[in-house]
């Protein structure tokens, strides 16, 4: 399931971008889906997020991390589109060769994968002037507020 779930909002991040929308609040948001996304799949296989990225904190890696080698936002997105295609494959063979559990060498994959997803991600944020740490910040706060009203699950403003 997470793993559906970050594919469609990377996509929705895509939206976003191609649009050229100046409310960075929406970009934002559809980026704190992405690392909800991100964080569900690590908690799924039972690594750390933080060990994923690299860094113990969203400060850190927003400020550490610059893709300098690609000129345009399209080749953000490409990368964000590649790696997200990677984690979606990886987990097809999960399921199609060893019955749902996953092997070293796939673990390798995707966390490598989710790495290059989380500095795409970090990338968009420092072209937008969005702060990395305020997106994931946001993101633990809807979440939260969503607990606290019982209306965690559900979906668009049916939850």
């Amino acid at each position: 399931y997470p793993v559906f779930g970050l594919c469609g909002e990377i996509g929705e991040v895509a939206q976003v971008v191609t649009n050229k929308l100046s409310q960075t609040i929406d970009l934002s948001h559809e980026c704190g889906d992405v690392l909800w996304y991100v964080a569900a799949i690590c908690s799924d296989l039972g690594v750390d997020m933080g060990g994923v990225a690299g860094y113990e904190t969203f400060e850190q890696f927003g400020y550490s991390t610059k893709l300098t080698e690609y000129v345009d936002i399209d080749d953000v997105m490409i990368e964000l589109f590649i790696a997200a295609g990677i984690v979606s494959e990886a987990t097809k063979k999960t399921i199609r060769d060893s019955n749902g559990v996953v092997t070293t060498e796939r673990l390798k994959v995707i966390r490598v994968a989710l790495r290059r997803i989380m500095i795409a991600l970090a990338e968009i944020c420092r072209r937008y002037e969005i702060i990395f740490s305020h997106v994931a910040q946001g993101n633990l706060d809807k979440l939260a507020a969503r607990a606290v009203k019982g209306t965690i699950s559900g979906s668009g403003s049916n939850r």
